[in-house]
């Protein structure tokens, strides 16, 4: 089994945007654009994993 461990993410997002978008940042790491709800999912994967450099706009 995978060991647990915590991860702090931040989002910022524009209230007036629809579809939702936004940046996503993990502790120290670079931003992540995201542009509508699987936008966010997929960052929030990506992030988790790892993957990816940041910066990023879909």
């Amino acid at each position: 089994m995978a060991e647990d461990h915590r991860v702090e993410l931040r989002l910022d997002v524009d209230p007036e945007a629809d579809p939702i978008r936004g940046e996503l940042r993990a502790e120290g790491g670079a931003a992540r654009a995201f542009e509508g709800w699987l936008g966010l999912a997929t960052e929030i994967e990506r992030t988790l994993r790892g993957e990816g450099s940041g910066d990023e706009v879909r």
